[in-house]
C-alpha cells in the first residue's frame, strides 16, 4: 500500500467533509428562515443539482483513469471532452428549461401561493446545470494533471457555496428564488476560475477521428452517470406530485443528511480508481488495495451511519426542530441502512471500472433501475415508510450484483468479497431492532452506544491487519494535525 494513496485520501476527505460539516451548521438556520414547506422546495432544487452530475457524461472518471494509464494523449483529450460537454450541457439545458417554464411546473403539486417562486427557483436552477458540468469536467482534468491543489480548491468552494450562499440569501429574502439567481452567478464565477487555471492548456475542437473508444466509454459512464441520480432523487420528484411538500420535507430532509456520508466513499472514490488501475496487473498489489479501501470505508462510516440511526429523534430534534425529530427519524434509521451497503459498493465500482468494464457496468445498474422505477409508482399510495425501505433494497440489489459480477470477470476476488458481503449481513441484522424500537428512549440509546463500540473494536483487532492499522493511524492523525 503506497504512501501517496493515504496522503491523497486525506486530502480528498478534508475537501469533501468541511463544505459537509458546514452543511450541518447552515441547514438548521434555512429552514428557521424559510419554514419545513420552502425547505421542501430546497430539496426539490438540490436534486435538480443532482442530476447535474450526469451532464459531465462520465469525463472526469475517464480523465482519472487515463493519467493513471499514462499512454494517450491527455491534452487532446482535455479539450475534446471539454467542447463536447460545453456543447451538449447547454443543448440539454435549453430545451429542460424551455419545456419546464412553459409545461413542467405544472406538474408540481405546489399550493398558488408558492407556484411563482417555485417556477422561478427552479428554473434559475435548470440553467445553472451546465457550469456545474463543466466546472467538473475541468476539475477532473486537473486532477488528471495530479493538480490537486487546484481542483480540490474548485470542489470546495462548490460544496461551501451551495449551502452558504442560500443560508445568506434567505436570512435577508424570504423569496427563495433570490438564492438560486446568487447560485446561477456563483456557478458561473467558478467555472470562470476553472477555466483561469487551465489557461494555455486546453482548446475548443471537436475531433472525433480516433475517438470512438473514449466516446463509447463515455456514453456508458454518462448513462451510470445519469442512472446514480434517478436512483437518489426520483422517489422525491415523484412524491411531489402526491404527497404536499411539508411531508415530503420529512422524507427529503433525513435522506439529504444521510446522503452528506456518501462524500466519504465519493472522495476516496476519486483516488481509488486510478490507484486500482497502477495495480491491477499486480495480484498482490490489488489485492492489499482492495482489502485496505473496504475497511477504511467500513471503519469510517459505519460509525457514523450507526449513530445516525440508532440516535435519529434525538440528532433531528437538537439539529432541527421537534417537528422534525418525531415525524423524520424513522426515514432516518432506515435511509441509513441502505446508505451503509451503498458505501461499501464503491470498492467493487472502483475495480470493475479499472479493469475497463464500463458497459457491463451500467447493465448491472439498469437493473436495479428498472425495478426501483417499476416499484416506486405502485409504493406511492402504500405510504412514505415503505418507499424509503424501497429506496434502501435497491441499494442491497446494486451492492450485491457488483460482486456477482467482479467476481465472475476477476476469479482471484470471489472469496474476499463472500467475507466482505458477510459482514454487511451482519451488520444488517443488527440494524434491524434499530427500525422496530419507537423513537428515542434509553434502551435504544444503550443498544446504539454497545453496538458501535463492539464493533469498532472488533473490525479494529480482527478485520484489520497491521499494515492497515498503520495506514489508519496516518490517516487519522492527518485529519486532525494537518500532516500530509
Amino acid at each position: 500500500m503506497s504512501k501517496a494513496f493515504t496522503k491523497k485520501s486525506i486530502n480528498s476527505l478534508l475537501v469533501t467533509v468541511i463544505p459537509n460539516l458546514i452543511g450541518l451548521i447552515v441547514i438548521p438556520f434555512i429552514v428557521a428562515n424559510i419554514g419545513n414547506t420552502k425547505f421542501g422546495l430546497f430539496t426539490l432544487a438540490l436534486a435538480v443539482i443532482g442530476y447535474s452530475s450526469f451532464l459531465d457524461f462520465g469525463m472526469s472518471r475517464l480523465l482519472s483513469k487515463f493519467s493513471a494509464e499514462k499512454n494517450v494523449n491527455l491534452s487532446e483529450i482535455y479539450s475534446f471532452s471539454i467542447t463536447l460537454v460545453l456543447f451538449a450541457s447547454v443543448l440539454i439545458t435549453t430545451l429542460t428549461a424551455f419545456w419546464f417554464w412553459y409545461f413542467g411546473y405544472q406538474k408540481l403539486n405546489v399550493s398558488l401561493e408558492y407556484l411563482d417562486e417555485v417556477k422561478i427557483s427552479l428554473f434559475w436552477v435548470i440553467l445553472s446545470t451546465p457550469f456545474a458540468a463543466l466546472t467538473g469536467t475541468l476539475r477532473g482534468g486537473l486532477e488528471g494533471m495530479d493538480r490537486f491543489r487546484q481542483a480540490n480548491t474548485l470542489q470546495i468552494l462548490s460544496g461551501i457555496g451551495n449551502l452558504l450562499i442560500p443560508a445568506i440569501f434567505t436570512y435577508f429574502f424570504s423569496d427563495l428564488s433570490k438564492a438560486f439567481i446568487a447560485l446561477f452567478v456563483f456557478r458561473g464565477l467558478l467555472l470562470i476560475l476553472s477555466f483561469f487555471y487551465l489557461r494555455g492548456t486546453i482548446s475548443f475542437y471537436l475531433n472525433f477521428k480516433d475517438r470512438y473508444g473514449i466516446l463509447k466509454n463515455s456514453l456508458w459512464i454518462s448513462l451510470s452517470s445519469f442512472l446514480s441520480p434517478v436512483l437518489l432523487y426520483s422517489d422525491r420528484l415523484l412524491l411531489s406530485s402526491v404527497y404536499l411538500l411539508k411531508e415530503i420535507s420529512f422524507y427529503a430532509t433525513p435522506m439529504d443528511l444521510v446522503l452528506r456520508v456518501l462524500v466519504i466513499p465519493q472522495a476516496i472514490s476519486r483516488v481509488m480508481l486510478p490507484a486500482f488501475t497502477s495495480s491491477k496487473s499486480s495480484s498482490a498489489d490489488s489485492d492489499k488495495l482492495f482489502h485496505f479501501s473496504f475497511i477504511l470505508l467500513l471503519i469510517i462510516c459505519f460509525p457514523i451511519l450507526w449513530l445516525l440511526a440508532g440516535l435519529s429523534p434525538l440528532i433531528l430534534r437538537l439539529w432541527l426542530n421537534p417537528e422534525m425529530g418525531q415525524n423524520a427519524a424513522a426515514f432516518l434509521t432506515i435511509f441509513s441502512l441502505g446508505l451503509l451497503w451503498n458505501s461499501l459498493t464503491w470498492v467493487t465500482f472502483n475495480v470493475v471500472q479499472a479493469h475497463g468494464y464500463f458497459k457491463e457496468l451500467t447493465l448491472l445498474q439498469m437493473v436495479s433501475t428498472v425495478f426501483y422505477l417499476i416499484a416506486l409508482p405502485l409504493s406511492l399510495p402504500l405510504g412514505l415508510s415503505f418507499v424509503a425501505w424501497l429506496w434502501t433494497v435497491k441499494f442491497i440489489l446494486d451492492t450485491l450484483l457488483f460482486p456477482w459480477f467482479c467476481a465472475r470477470k476477476i476469479p482471484q476476488m470471489k472469496n474476499k468479497l463472500k467475507k466482505k458481503l458477510l459482514l454487511l449481513c451482519v451488520a444488517t441484522i443488527l440494524w434491524l431492532p434499530l427500525c422496530l424500537i419507537p423513537n428515542y428512549d434509553y434502551l435504544k440509546f444503550i443498544y446504539t452506544v454497545v453496538i458501535a463500540v463492539t464493533s469498532l473494536g472488533f473490525t479494529w483487532l480482527f478485520l484489520m491487519k497491521l499494515e492497515d492499522r498503520q495506514q489508519a493511524k496516518r490517516l487519522i492523525s492527518g485529519f486532525f494535525t494537518g500532516d500530509k
